[in-house]
């Protein structure tokens, strides 16, 4: 199958579809925001989960016996990855998985650092678990942000307990390498601070970019948790699902104590098998997947060079973070998006000071990627 022939299997119009991006969308309205995919699920996992269904009786069932292998396999094969079967712990969702961990090995009133602009969930998450939200925002550096890391000593200093790292990162894509990886780990080891590495966007990676798992750099493994999942790669986020991996013998005694305690740990098992199809058989349909995306990539940033917009290059995910404000004059991002029939992410919801940034979703049809930035960029005919 190539790219073209990909479009017309897997290509959805989810305009009529009660999906959280598309379900207040108009007949003209393009909706590029929330991180999910404009492409059914591999078709592994639409029989799979046929199977289950056609056995009628939906009492108690087991997980499948190579679950775990298959899961294993996957991240060997993909990442170079090892994983062992004592290492994994299931969550119903990587927030799920978050907030565990910030649960588990944390108190009330501790503090926990994120670097803005990212994720809205972390911070939510961190407030909602009546911590206390640290921030160390990320500096830009020509077409992409990293760490500041001499900043992050400073709230190191300050007896932080847990950092939420997001790796690929979201909303700005990038991807850190080991060395980026390894100074931020030196920093954690020296002040004793655990990492929660959010690595569910991983899978994607363009240009040369390779992800490097946190999990992988052994250093430092006694001070960081990953969690992982099928949600963004195969486009699962209905099926909530997703693994906790702890490779240090007293982490995983101590969250292994805390799941007894909670009656947590046991997957859902439709939600597992979806993730185990994909992970199984879905290897060709992602290899499509990132070739659009990076096709998209190149639509787009042309669009935005000709007009000398910024964006943070695409290193991972399929999320770009743009700042549209040579093109705000005086209107605010709401009214300049809404005039053009463009529902984004708002880059102020990632971070302060990114009120003129947007977040685009990548991951679908091209005609919808080329008609959404002929809007952005000349205002457009709102004619999909």
């Amino acid at each position: 199958m190539n790219k073209h022939q990909f479009l017309e299997a897997y290509f959805i119009d989810r305009r009529k579809s009660p999906s959280f991006k598309w379900a207040k969308a108009n007949d003209q309205t393009i909706a590029l925001s929330v991180a999910d995919m404009d492409f059914a699920s591999p078709l592994s996992v639409k029989k799979g989960l046929e199977e289950v269904l056609d056995l009628k009786a939906y009492g108690y069932t087991a997980l499948k016996e190579d679950y775990r292998s298959v899961f294993e396999a996957f991240y060997l094969r993909h990442h170079q990855l090892v994983i062992n079967d004592d290492e994994i712990f299931f969550a119903d969702g990587a927030i799920a998985a978050i907030n565990q961990l910030i649960d588990c090995f944390s108190k009330p009133n501790d503090k926990i650092l994120i670097c803005p602009p990212v994720y809205h969930q972390f911070a939510r998450i961190i407030k909602a678990t009546g911590r206390k939200l640290v921030t160390s925002p990320l500096i830009k550096q020509n077409q992409t942000f990293v760490m500041d890391y001499e900043d992050i000593e400073r709230r190191f200093k300050e007896g932080l307990k847990l950092m939420i790292l997001c790796n690929p990162h979201n909303p700005t894509s990038h991807v850190y390498t080991k060395e980026e990886l390894s100074r931020l780990g030196d920093l954690a080891l020296k002040y004793d601070v655990y990492i929660i590495s959010d690595e569910v966007h991983a899978d994607f990676n363009f240009r040369g970019y390779q992800h490097t798992s946190m999990l992988s750099l052994e250093k430092y493994r006694s001070h960081v948790f990953g969690v992982l999942g099928a949600s963004k790669t195969f486009n699962l986020a209905l099926f909530a699902h997703s693994h906790i991996i702890i490779k240090d013998e007293k982490l995983k005694t101590a969250y292994l104590d805390f799941q007894n305690r909670h009656h947590l740990g046991s997957p859902k098992l439709m939600n597992a098998l979806a993730s185990y199809y994909a992970y199984r058989d879905g290897d060709e349909w992602l290899t499509l997947v990132k070739e659009l995306i990076e096709d998209n990539y190149q639509i787009a940033s042309s669009y935005l060079d000709s007009h000398e917009l910024y964006y943070a290059r695409l290193e991972g995910t399929y999320l770009m973070f743009i700042d549209l404000k040579p093109l705000l004059k005086d209107q605010t991002i709401e009214d300049f998006l809404k005039e053009r029939d463009l529902s984004l992410n708002l880059g102020k919801d990632f971070g302060e000071g990114y009120d003129s940034y947007v977040r685009l979703n990548l991951a679908t049809h091209p005609k919808l990627i080329k008609e959404a930035l002929e809007r952005i960029v000349t205002k457009g005919d709102n004619q999909c």
